[in-house]
């Protein structure tokens, strides 16, 4: 019995895997810079699950990906149809450097609390031997007696919090540098986008998909140098583009292009005013300007001057209905 158990709970386990949508590996292939963002092209291989012709395939946008400018494109000779696309933000999977340097960040943290906490307790014992300073004492010996151990250990705690406070702002500086690295590696999101496909008129295994996106968290400044030769009687003049990203991924073999404008994006339609469907009255021309137009009539519906059309109807497209 128990055999059997351990066999139908993994055939469930199996079975709930297959029935989940598999996020791709996209390759990036292309990169636009631009002075504050840039546009991304990318490939995957999709492996879409069918059920009842309909088919789900999903692929993944980094944290700063603005997934409104998500457009995906499939090869020209492809059967297949996106039927519809569905946004959904996921928690960041971290690789190895990202995580470290949290870790990083997470330890220094640490001691820089700990540092905190003996920073406090000096300011109490100095307040305290602050205090002896007004008591009284019987004799001058006993004064001199006090005044000695008022003397060491102010000087001492003095010297501990001074160590305590160096070592605070290398802490401090540490973690910012830190905060700073993490920031380009992996941006200021925590979140990332997954895009949920939905495939018609799929009969392959595998779907290549060609795909663009905007990125934030990216950008490029440009170097000038000027270089004055007087002996040649010339000047040399080099341009150069330091260039930055925090997508939070390896780009590696890509076809990087540097753009000077950044581009104008409307992702959003413009405003359709209403529809407005009314019998249309017709007014009889005056002869005179003293005299208002009186109409005629209303049109009868039926009428030949009337051109009746089809009754409208809905057309939906992959992102929106007409």
């Amino acid at each position: 019995m128990k055999a059997n158990n351990y066999y139908i709970h993994h055939m469930l386990i199996i079975v709930l895997f297959l029935l989940l949508p598999i996020s791709s590996m996209a390759t990036v292939k292309e990169v636009t810079l631009f002075p504050n963002s840039t546009k991304i092209s990318e490939t995957a291989t999709i492996n879409p699950q069918c059920t009842k012709g309909k088919c789900i395939s999903v692929i993944t946008l980094p944290p700063q990906a603005d997934p409104e400018s998500l457009v995906v494109s499939l090869p020209p000779q492809s059967r297949v149809k996106i039927e519809d696309a569905r946004t959904k933000p996921i928690q960041v999977q971290d690789d190895a450097r990202i995580a470290e340097l949290r870790k990083q960040i997470s330890g220094l943290e640490s001691e820089k609390r700990e540092k905190q906490s003996k920073l406090q307790a000096l300011d109490a014992q100095l307040q305290f031997w602050q205090a002896q300073t007004k008591a009284k004492t019987k004799t001058v010996a006993d004064s001199y007696k006090l005044a000695d151990a008022i003397g060491k250990n102010v000087r001492r705690d003095h010297q501990e919090k001074l160590t305590i406070e160096t070592h605070w702002g290398k802490i401090e500086k540490n973690i910012k540098n830190l905060q700073e690295e993490l920031n380009q590696a992996a941006g200021h999101k925590e979140t990332a986008w997954e895009i949920i496909l939905t495939l018609s008129g799929s009969n392959q295994n595998e779907i290549t998909l060609s795909y663009t996106y905007s990125l934030a968290g990216c950008g490029w400044l440009p170097l000038y140098r000027v270089e004055a030769l007087p002996t040649d009687k010339s000047v040399s003049f080099s341009w150069e583009a330091e260039i930055w990203q925090s997508s939070g991924e390896d780009w590696k073999q890509v076809q990087l292009n540097v753009a000077t404008l950044q581009p104008v994006i409307n992702v959003n339609p413009p405003e359709i005013p209403e529809w407005i469907i009314k019998p249309q009255m017709l007014y009889k021309a005056s002869r005179s300007n003293n005299v208002a137009a009186a109409p005629l009539m209303e049109k009868d519906a039926s009428s030949d001057d009337v051109a009746l059309g089809a009754a409208p109807a809905e057309i939906k497209n992959t992102t929106y209905s007409v």
